[in-house]
């Protein structure tokens, strides 16, 4: 390569990283030390130790907001931490009992399922400011929301069944019969498929988001309670709790392909790049699996107790732009 080449080369790269094309960072929640690990996922190391509230176990990593919303079941409350400074900058009341949770993908609201009083709250992202809240089925858990910002898809775990909320609404317009205890919830890239995953049936149900119709049900291992989609919605990976495994389904087909061994009660897990993470509640620690491969190359010391039960990867400084919902509606 030429001198010029070279300095060429370089600047573009200086130019690249000014312009926000970080490394992404995870931030897990671990409930047994009341804190959050958070990793530099380039290096994969441990950079920061975060202090929340009691219990954490939700956590939705904002990138758009530049901040990650975690839940504290046993105090009651969501920490609110800055991307940047890795610094709690807001403590506030999230109900009796909250658990899963879930941003918007502009940034503009955050969705606590309170557990206890069978209803969704609705925050504003900027000013951390509850809204208003939804009431939903028995003893939601997982939320996700629909790319278009339009929807919040919950699982209400004694109900069998998953809610779907008009995000401008605020009401709950259809519920869709899933299987057995469901908790966690997964949406495909594009915004097509929900994976709901049924903790007592072993399985997951496939929904078609435009018709709102169980296309499949896929048999996994013992107690499901993750799931995470690929980039290119190819495959989905599901964290068998009670297998110490990850099923792998083949998302064309729907049929569960392979099964890789990971560590103890594997929870929280997400896909991100040609990789997957998945938080080990028992090992205390961050399993980094080849997307490909499904071998892991690498494990992250995390604090007790790991959940990251819900979207625990983000770029800090990043500011997503996300396209415009008109002329097209969701899912």
């Amino acid at each position: 390569m030429s001198h010029q080449l070279r300095r060429l080369a370089a600047t573009l790269l200086t130019a690249l990283s000014s312009v926000g094309f970080a490394a992404p960072f995870a931030y897990v929640t671990n409930q047994g030390s009341n804190d959050v690990t958070v990793i530099d996922l380039a290096t994969n190391k441990a950079v920061a130790t975060v202090k929340v509230g009691t219990a954490p176990a939700g956590v939705a990593v904002s990138s758009a907001a530049g901040k990650a919303f975690i839940t504290n079941p046993e105090s009651k409350n969501m920490s609110v931490i800055d991307l940047a400074s890795n610094r709690v900058i807001d403590t506030v009341p999230a109900g009796d009992g909250p658990v899963g949770i879930a941003a918007a993908a502009d940034g503009k609201r955050v969705y606590v399922a309170d557990w206890f009083n069978n209803r969704v709250l609705v925050f504003d992202a900027g000013n951390h400011k509850q809204l208003g809240y939804v009431r939903v089925g028995r003893a939601p858990a997982g939320i996700v929301v629909h790319p278009s910002n339009r929807l919040v898809y919950v699982a209400n775990r004694d109900d069998n069944a998953v809610s779907v909320i008009d995000a401008r609404a605020n009401r709950v317009i259809d519920k869709v019969r899933v299987g057995n205890h469901p908790f966690a919830l997964a949406l495909n890239p594009a915004g097509t498929r929900l994976y709901a995953l049924n903790v007592l049936s072993d399985d997951v149900t496939v929904i078609e988001t435009k018709s709102r119709r169980v296309i499949a049900t896929v048999p996994v291992g013992k107690a499901p309670y993750g799931a995470a989609v690929t980039p290119d919605g190819a495959k989905v990976f599901v964290a068998n709790q009670h297998a110490d495994s990850v099923t792998v389904i083949d998302a064309k087909t729907n049929r569960p392909i392979a099964t890789l061994p990971v560590g103890g009660y594997p929870d929280g897990i997400m896909a991100n790049g040609d990789r997957v993470y998945v938080v080990n509640w028992m090992d205390d620690n961050l399993a980094v699996l080849d997307a490909q491969s499904g071998r892991v190359i690498a494990t992250v010391d995390t604090g007790r107790n790991s959940r990251g039960f819900g979207q625990f990867i983000g770029v800090p400084g990043e500011v997503l732009k996300t396209p415009s919902p008109r002329g097209r509606g969701p899912g």
